[in-house]
């Protein structure tokens, strides 16, 4: 299947548009609704795995929610029901988070923050934080796997038992690598001219297609509908 083929500064619109109507909506079928919106818009964008998950967890939490309002409202039910509520729109957010990280690469997002007129001071961060989190993740794996060669028990349970012994073998490796991790990434940024000064020039060219354009035109209508009703 051909993906989705979405202008980067659409997906970015998206996100304060759900937002709004993500805080807007009450009605639970319209709020499916969205979620069911913004996921297909992942699907057709190549985010299977993370579409399936999603969905399945917010469609869950939407069927608990139904059969725990048609119970006896006592005080129990009642927090559950808010509970699940503010997990729904939690999710949802996550669920655009992941269609974001999942479609567009670090350049690509800082070109079009930098097309927004987002101050630098603010895209480096963004831009570092999205290169680091992967790359922590990546050694924290490599740390686990280490501890399991060297008969250390990983799980949640060896953690329960062990939790001192658990800290030192994980966190002090991983406090580590990521003093050097960050030192390399310094190290790419000045070479890559972080520090120069003036206009710098963009990787990439983005231009608006028809199906971006339908796309942000359709989430818009639906959030100031959802606001006026």
């Amino acid at each position: 299947m051909e993906r989705l083929k979405i202008d980067p500064r659409v997906r970015l619109l998206l996100v304060p548009i759900v937002g709004i109507a993500t805080v807007a909506v009450t009605d639970r079928v319209a709020f499916m609704l969205l979620a069911l919106g913004i996921g297909g818009v992942m699907y057709l964008s190549g985010v299977y795995k993370s579409t399936t998950k999603f969905l399945f967890l917010i469609g869950s939490t939407f069927v608990l929610q139904c059969l725990l309002q048609k119970l006896n409202m006592t005080s129990l039910s009642v927090l559950l029901v808010t509970v699940l509520y503010v997990l729904q729109r939690i999710m949802l957010f996550a669920m655009l988070g992941a269609s974001i990280t999942s479609t567009l690469t670090v350049g690509e997002l800082i070109c079009t923050l930098e097309k927004f007129r987002i101050p630098r001071r603010a895209v480096i961060p963004i831009a570092v934080t999205l290169r680091f989190l992967p790359t922590v993740k990546q050694e924290f794996g490599c740390i686990k796997e280490s501890m399991r060669i060297r008969g250390i028990d990983t799980s949640v349970s060896g953690f329960v038992r062990h939790p001192v012994q658990w800290a030192e073998y994980m966190l002090v490796p991983m406090l580590m690598r990521s003093f050097k991790i960050a030192d390399e990434l310094s190290a790419a940024a000045m070479v890559r001219g972080i520090e120069r000064k003036g206009k710098k020039t963009l990787l990439y060219e983005f231009k608006m297609n028809p199906v971006s354009l339908i796309l942000l035109a359709g989430f818009i209508g639906y959030s100031v509908g959802v606001c006026i009703l």
